[in-house]
């Protein structure tokens, strides 16, 4: 339902640019809204399957701990450094 929203309100969102483009044709401002309406109306109807998200995995042992941060994770639990 809110794919479909977004969708409504790119078309709106085009229509007005293109409109604005129409009155005004040698101002850059009509010309960049409809290119930046374009764009998004483009990506709203790709399939979610081009779309690539990062997935994250992990297999921890037995008696083991994950930690799942998105990035790299240094702990340093048998670290030898000095605290003081």
């Amino acid at each position: 339902m809110l794919k479909l929203i977004m969708k409504i309100a790119g078309f709106v969102c085009l229509g007005l640019a293109i409109g604005w483009t129409y009155l005004e044709p040698t101002k850059f401002d009509g010309w960049v809204a409809t290119f930046a309406a374009l764009t998004v109306l483009i990506g709203l109807f790709l399939p979610d399957t081009l779309r690539k998200f990062r997935e994250q995995r992990q297999q921890v042992g037995h008696a083991g701990i994950g930690i799942q941060a998105g990035g790299d994770v240094n702990l340093n639990i048998n670290s030898t450094r000095d605290s003081n």
